[in-house]
């Protein structure tokens, strides 16, 4: 073996370890990995309920004016069924955490009882789901050396792989001689 032979064999053997390191080192500029987050939110769909079996209420002195006018026209009957008559209300508050509902009773102007306190709690148990997807594109371009067994004839090439097909150039190293190339591509694996 000359000495033009083994510097051509380094001489290949550096080219395509040069083309793996860069390969492998701009491998992360042409394939993105894209992540994607989705949040779902699950809410509480149970209503909890205390029962509320004794209300203590403070009873309150409003002062009026001295002089209260009373209309000519007064049904007795009526205010009176008024007065005694029994209201349900319901009161409702809420904010960014909790929903609560409170059923009261009033009769004779003040609360004779109070049946139901029920909540639900509103903050949001957040589930985060991740989906990766990587971007692989399918034109490529190729830089090569190749020899036979022997290392007799080293050639050294670059070529262009698309989709659908692949162009060339080529050169040997002995014959000094360029050398075309074109392919079709026939089968694509994964």
């Amino acid at each position: 073996m000359t000495f033009k032979g083994v510097f051509s064999a380094i001489a290949a053997l550096l080219v395509i370890a040069l083309c793996l390191v860069s390969g492998y080192k701009y491998h992360a500029y042409t394939h993105p990995v894209t992540t994607t987050t989705d949040t779902i939110m699950v809410y509480d769909t149970i209503t909890h309920v205390i029962p509320v079996t004794e209300y203590v209420y403070k009873v309150d002195t409003v002062y009026y004016p001295e002089i209260v006018e009373i209309p000519a026209d007064v049904d007795t009957a009526l205010i009176l069924r008024d007065y005694f008559a029994i209201y349900a209300y319901e009161r409702s508050w809420s904010d960014s955490t909790v929903f609560v509902n409170f059923s009261d009773t009033l009769s004779r102007n003040r609360i004779i009882g109070s049946s139901l306190l029920s909540y639900k709690l509103l903050k949001p148990q957040t589930t985060i789901i991740n989906k990766t997807e990587i971007t692989n594109y399918s034109s490529y371009l190729n830089i090569h050396a190749s020899s036979d067994f022997g290392v007799q004839y080293p050639e050294i090439g670059i070529s262009f792989v698309g989709r659908r097909y692949s162009v060339g150039a080529e050169y040997a190293i002995r014959q000094e001689a360029f050398k075309l190339s074109l392919g079709y591509n026939i089968i694509k694996f994964k």
